[in-house]
């Protein structure tokens, strides 16, 4: 009768294997878990890091190309001030209203950028809703020929002033003025040419004013 006590000896040694099998898959698959959310947390980290990078290596140098243009710009054209000045055949008038416009477009980046800094990236469903309301827009104005039967014009004082052809350099404030957008670098360089044409300065001064208008395009 030995052998029948030796039964339920045996089966629970099994038990005891198949326990132990059971726990360590579950450690195994704990671990494969962890592993597999580390992995994952890791490559999103990483990703994170990689476009941070990416998108402050690309800011900086769009910022610093545009600042390095408009400091020299605004050196030369401050130079040529000093010099108008000790010139009495000269008038300074009209470089110092356009020094005045290359302070004013300078201040206009600086506040671009900060601005830039605080407004949080456009989320996706933002986007697909720009372009929705961009789409509506355009069904509703019927494109450019909108007003060519709209003799008073009502259609641009609406808002729409992108309907009938205008470029965007007219701008409707928000108690109803319309006033033109303030000139942009590339007319102030040309400004800048067409002075340094009409006062016979070197051509050399030229080249170099016409070497930032190729810097800013």
């Amino acid at each position: 009768m030995s052998w029948v006590r030796a039964v339920p000896r045996s089966d629970d040694v099994f038990d005891e294997d198949m326990d132990e099998l059971s726990l360590q898959n579950k450690e195994w698959r704990c671990n494969m878990e962890k592993r597999a959310k580390d992995g994952f947390r890791d490559g999103i980290d990483a990703g994170k890091e990689a476009s941070l990078q990416q998108g402050f290596n690309l800011g900086y140098r769009e910022g610093a190309v545009k600042m390095k243009v408009i400091g020299q710009f605004k050196g030369i054209v401050s130079a040529l001030r000093c010099w108008c000045q000790s010139q009495p055949s000269l008038s300074s008038e009209p470089i110092t209203q356009l020094l005045q416009k290359v302070e004013k477009h300078e201040e206009g980046l600086f506040e671009a950028m900060r601005r830039a800094q605080e407004l949080p990236p456009p989320s996706v469903s933002k986007l697909v809703g720009d372009l929705d309301d961009l789409v509506v827009d355009q069904s509703d104005c019927g494109g450019s020929d909108c007003c060519r039967n709209d003799e008073d014009g009502e259609c641009c004082r609406k808002g729409k002033r992108d309907c009938c052809g205008h470029d965007g350099d007219i701008i409707e404030s928000s108690a109803g003025t319309v006033f033109v957008k303030d000139e942009t670098l590339e007319q102030l360089l040309h400004r800048c040419l067409e002075l340094v044409t009409e006062m016979g300065l070197p051509d050399e001064l030229r080249i170099h004013i016409q070497q930032l208008r190729h810097a800013c395009i």
